[in-house]
């Protein structure tokens, strides 16, 4: 419990922000019964992202759903 309380928040990257946004603007303008899945969004939003800052997120995004 000491470790948690002693966490530091970490500032969110441009990546995450650019990612967090896209997915937003997507999802907002896509039908309920498009039929595309959170996971085919986030692939094909994941090769807008070049360099290794796509990969650093999609691990981040893969371990918090």
């Amino acid at each position: 419990m000491e470790r948690l309380l002693q966490f530091q928040a970490r500032p969110v990257t441009k990546a995450e922000h650019v990612l967090a946004q896209a997915i937003a603007v997507v999802q907002a303008a896509t039908p309920p019964d498009s039929g595309i899945s959170r996971d085919e969004l986030l692939d094909l939003l994941l090769d807008i992202l070049d360099g290794p800052e796509a990969l650093e997120v999609y691990n981040r995004v893969m371990q918090t759903y």
